[in-house]
C-alpha cells in the first residue's frame, strides 16, 4: 500500500512540475519573441546605416550576431517545451506505441 500512495504522490508531483514548466517557458516564450523582434528591427535599421554609409559593416555583423543569439534562445526554449510537453504526457499515463506493420 505505501508503495502504491508513493506512486501516486511521485506522478502527481511530475504532473505539477511539468505544468509549472510550461507556464514558465510560455512566458519566457513571449518574452523571447519580442526580443527576436526588436533584434530584427535593430538589424535592419543596422544594414540602413551601413548603406547610408554612416557606420561599418562591424556594427552590421554585431547587430546580426545578437540577432542570431536571440533566435537560438528563442528555439531552445521551445525545445523545452516540448520537451516538457511529452514528460506531462508521460507523467499522466499517456504513451506511443509502436506502428504496426
Amino acid at each position: 500500500m505505501a508503495t502504491y500512495r508513493n506512486t501516486v504522490l511521485t506522478a502527481y508531483r511530475d504532473v505539477e512540475d511539468n505544468l509549472a514548466a510550461l507556464r514558465q517557458l510560455e512566458i519566457e516564450s513571449n518574452t523571447q519573441g519580442q526580443a527576436v523582434e526588436a533584434s530584427n528591427i535593430a538589424l535592419q535599421k543596422a544594414q540602413d546605416r551601413y548603406l547610408a554609409g554612416l557606420v561599418t559593416y562591424l556594427e552590421v555583423a554585431s547587430t546580426e550576431t545578437t540577432a542570431l543569439q536571440a533566435e537560438l534562445s528563442r528555439i531552445n526554449i521551445l525545445t523545452r517545451r516540448l520537451d516538457a510537453s511529452v514528460l506531462l504526457v508521460k507523467a499522466l499515463g499517456g504513451g506511443w506505441t509502436a506502428a504496426s506493420d
